[in-house]
């Protein structure tokens, strides 16, 4: 197929098959059909108690109907704004998000429901057209290149319902829409299934992971490289007694004994580990913002990190800053402590940080910053439980110092920290494998809309209507209504 960017119409590269024509939208729809956008429905028209469906965006997915708003009005309101109210099977067009143009079938609902003026419906009344295979069509990477030729607006592209009727796209015969609708749903049937084994993997892969950290914290990765190498590790009560002593050279005056740990309800730790309190092993620093006037994207000062830059696992630096409040560097360890993205951890970079984030620098004799980071990420939960005292959930300085962490001799940790990588190395590539799989996928639906649009998906019947006598009948269908409306005026 071609695309003619002049005429907007979908062509096919060699001949129609036989009984195809082109036609746009609104050839097809019946004498009782519609083909309108949905109506303008403000915040203030809008009543949580209303006996009225609202349907949105959201509502619409590719193919699928979502169910996913819930938005009401009441029926006086619906009836002086004169909706118009939805059928079961009315196909719905989304004319604004991404895809643009992504189209469902609406289910019905228990409510009496109407949809939002960025939504397109199409009704095709009592021509038979099958809503199904339209769906399809307009949901194919053909249509939506023509969709994409004819959008307007910058931040958020949208397509008006003028525009939508602009496309002349490829039409078949009736009784071919419905064998085609068939297939292409037994295909998507199989695809699936496939594409639900592939993110089962891909959940397994996720708890493969956790349980990988599990273990490692636990001292179960190492249990048997502990029992080859245990002569040769320092034993926890001297490794506590290093710890104080680096502490109290450290604070001097201001060293307090640190107080006993409660071990009543913490797993049992292998000989040689001990619990201790994380603020005991780090420093904690908390961000802080420097004016907005002395930030800028232009690679000018210090880079500067806030909770939107947090990545796999660098943060991404976008922002810099002529006056650099609180810094860390590649030796710390980045955490969010404010909003949604509360816990998500990030591996140091020489930076200074915004008010949102801490960092987190651990005694490098004591404690390596690659294994604080992955116990950190076994304990997200329990980061998010320590601020669960906040209105506003936020992690303090004393939840990060307060975190009780199973600590064993630096070299152990090191080996943890190879164990941890060499699995994780493993997972990676699977999960690589599965996302490559997943986009194959998608292209493979792609690939079955682009077959059923050129005629390819199943064999023509020559005892077919023509889709062209469909049209004509449309066509004087809708004459005859118009000429009967015109004589009821006189």
């Amino acid at each position: 197929m071609k695309f003619d960017s002049n005429t907007i119409t979908i062509k096919h590269e060699n001949n129609f098959p036989f009984g195809w024509t082109t036609g746009k939208i609104k050839d097809l729809i019946g004498e009782f059909g519609l083909f309108c956008d949905g109506d303008w429905i403000e915040s203030k028209d809008q009543d949580p108690n209303g006996n009225v469906r609202l349907i949105q965006l959201a509502d619409i997915g590719d193919g699928f109907y979502r169910n996913k708003s819930f938005r009401f009005l009441t029926k006086e309101k619906a009836h002086k704004l004169n909706c118009t109210i939805l059928k079961p099977g009315d196909l719905l067009i989304a004319r604004l998000g991404e895809p643009l143009g992504k189209s469902c079938i609406f289910p019905g609902d228990e409510k009496i429901s109407v949809t939002a003026v960025d939504v397109c419906i199409v009704r095709t009344g009592e021509s038979d057209i099958i809503h199904k295979w339209l769906m399809y069509s307009i949901n194919s990477s053909l249509f939506r290149k023509a969709i994409g030729s004819l959008q307007s607006g910058t931040t958020r592209k949208r397509i008006s319902r003028k525009n939508l009727a602009k496309i002349t796209f490829p039409i078949p015969p009736l009784q071919e829409q419905r064998p085609i609708v068939a297939k292409i749903e037994e295909l998507f049937t199989r695809l699936d299934a496939g594409v639900d084994a592939l993110k089962h993997v891909q959940g397994q892969l996720k708890r493969y992971r956790q349980s990988v950290l599990e273990a490692a914290v636990e001292g179960r990765l190492t249990a048997e490289w502990r029992e080859q190498h245990k002569d040769e590790l320092e034993p926890a009560d001297k490794l506590l007694k290093r710890i104080q002593a680096e502490r109290k050279a450290k604070l001097g005056k201001k060293y307090k004994e640190p107080t006993p740990i409660d071990t009543t309800n913490l797993p049992r730790l292998p000989d040689g580990w001990m619990w201790n309190y994380l603020g005991n092993m780090v420093e904690v620093i908390m961000g802080q913002a420097p004016p907005g006037s002395d930030c800028n994207r232009d690679n000018i000062g210090t880079p500067f990190v806030k909770v939107g830059q947090f990545s796999e696992k660098y943060p991404e630096i976008n922002e810099w800053t002529t006056n650099p409040k609180k810094f860390v560097d590649k030796h710390d360890v980045l955490i969010c402590v404010v909003g949604a993205t509360i816990g998500k951890l990030n591996l140091g970079i020489d930076c200074s940080i915004g008010r949102s984030v801490a960092g987190i620098r651990p005694n490098g004799n004591i404690l390596s910053q690659l294994y604080l980071y992955h116990f950190l990420k076994t304990w997200t939960l329990a980061l998010r439980a320590g601020s669960q005292g906040s209105a506003q959930g936020v992690i303090t300085r004393n939840d990060i110092n307060k975190l009780v962490i199973p600590l064993p001799n630096i070299i152990e940790q090191n080996i943890i920290i190879e164990r941890i990588e060499q699995m994780s190395s493993i997972s990676d590539e699977a999960d690589t494998l599965i996302q490559s799989e997943l986009k194959r996928a998608q292209s493979l639906r792609q690939s079955i809309l682009k077959r059923a649009f050129e005629g390819k998906l199943v064999p023509q019947d020559p005892n077919d209507e023509p889709a062209s006598v469909l049209l004509q009948r449309l066509k004087a269908e809708k004459t005859k209504l118009k000429k009967s409306k015109q004589m009821e005026m006189f």
